[in-house]
């Protein structure tokens, strides 16, 4: 079955959602690690995501991109940067198709607005899909395997906003 996957690799908490072609949720879950900025907890959640990315061999990947105004933690911020790296290069080695969307991007998908807080995107989510998670990494790794539903099934009715978000997406080569 060919299916879409929705990353939302953060320092502490993975969310990971699985959507079949038509946007049913066939699988969600967060990989959760004590401590996020040690190699221990980075490659734990490297194991996790990649054995996910085996069982469910999906034809789309859509992984958020970096906050680029995150100053929190650099050495947290460097070790996830370099954890999203090895899960784009692994995907692109399995012939995956691979996008990576703004974390902007994410808000205005769901919200109409690309500054919204993201404390407000699961009100969105319910309102738009009604479905609820129990983490916000769940809820952004559903927004993201939304739009890469969005992105194959290019007759899904969809806002202008939501349009307007998916062109500016293009597919990592």
């Amino acid at each position: 079955m060919s299916c879409v996957m929705g990353l939302d690799i953060a320092v502490r908490h993975t969310g990971i959602i699985v959507l079949d072609n038509k946007g049913k949720l066939l699988s969600n879950g967060t990989i959760k690690t004590k401590c996020g900025d040690t190699v221990e907890s980075e490659f734990r959640k490297y194991e996790g995501i990649s054995r996910l990315l085996n069982l469910w061999k999906p034809s789309i990947c859509v992984i958020e991109n970096y906050s680029y105004g995150s100053v929190r933690n650099l050495k947290a911020i460097t070790m996830n940067a370099e954890l999203t790296g090895l899960i784009k290069y692994w995907v692109y080695k399995q012939g995956i198709k691979l996008y990576l969307v703004a974390p902007s991007q994410l808000k205005k998908y769901v919200s109409g607005n690309g500054k919204t807080e993201k404390a407000f995107i699961p009100m969105f989510v319910k309102k738009h899909f009604d479905i609820e998670f129990d983490s916000t990494d769940e809820v952004d790794g559903f927004v993201l395997a939304k739009i890469g539903v969005a992105l194959q099934n290019k007759s899904e009715k969809l806002t202008g906003y939501q349009k307007d978000v998916l062109e500016k997406i293009q597919e990592v080569k």
